[in-house]
């Protein structure tokens, strides 16, 4: 019984590392001790503290990095100025200056403005409401994807101060952050955390993929 039973894995041939006896620490996979040599893995023995050891630590670096993100977005969104009252203001300066251009008509066809006059004060008119549309399409709103993986590294960020005081795997830490773990050789273990999607989009982690094309952080122990 060890957290990371449920997501061990062979790299090789994808099946699931197996324990030998209940106080051994240490797993391997079983594939060639059945197809001999025709099996592309290996029978060496994983030490379960090493591998557990890596994946603390890279499950620590990982959760940083979000925790920066967080950090990042705060601060953007703290400097961010209040898009929603300019926008209001503006729209409001164009109303009145499509009234004032129909008011101007209505002088024009009623004979209080000359024609000269009229089309002087409709174009200043005109070129005014041009600013101030051109001003709300160059209003920089918040970006609204970029606000749902704040959102989401939030909730990550925040199970992990829950579960992860003690800095021992859990089942529960477990279960909440790491999808699968392949071990291709004693020098090479590949975590896969349910969180590689967002650091990859969100802050531009890069990652590689494995050969089912599932996005991981390699690791080499």
């Amino acid at each position: 019984d060890y957290p990371l039973r449920k997501v061990l894995y062979c790299g090789n041939c994808g099946l699931r590392l197996y324990k030998p006896r209940r106080l051994e620490r240490y797993v391997k996979c079983r594939h060639k001790e059945v197809l001999g040599k025709h099996s592309a893995c290996n029978d060496s023995r994983y030490p379960l503290d090493k591998i557990e050891t890596l994946v603390r630590k890279t499950l620590r670096d990982q959760l940083l990095k979000l925790e920066q993100f967080c950090d990042q977005i705060e601060q953007e969104k703290s400097s961010i100025p209040d898009y929603s009252r300019e926008l209001k203001k503006t729209r409001m300066q164009i109303r009145g200056l499509e009234d004032r251009k129909t008011r101007l008509y209505e002088l024009y066809a009623d004979g209080e403005l000359s024609k000269e006059l009229y089309l002087k004060e409709r174009d200043e008119v005109k070129l005014q409401l041009a600013e101030l549309k051109g001003k709300i399409a160059g209003l920089a709103l918040p970006d609204e994807s970029q606000e749902s993986s704040f959102q989401e590294a939030s909730h990550y960020v925040s199970l992990a101060k829950k579960l992860f005081s003690s800095g021992e795997l859990t089942d529960e830490i477990v279960d909440a952050f790491i999808e699968r773990i392949n071990i291709y050789d004693e020098e090479h273990i590949e975590i896969i955390f349910k969180f590689d999607d967002l650091l990859g989009s969100a802050i531009g982690e890069k990652t590689l993929k494995n050969e089912n094309g599932r996005e991981g952080v390699r690791a080499c122990s």
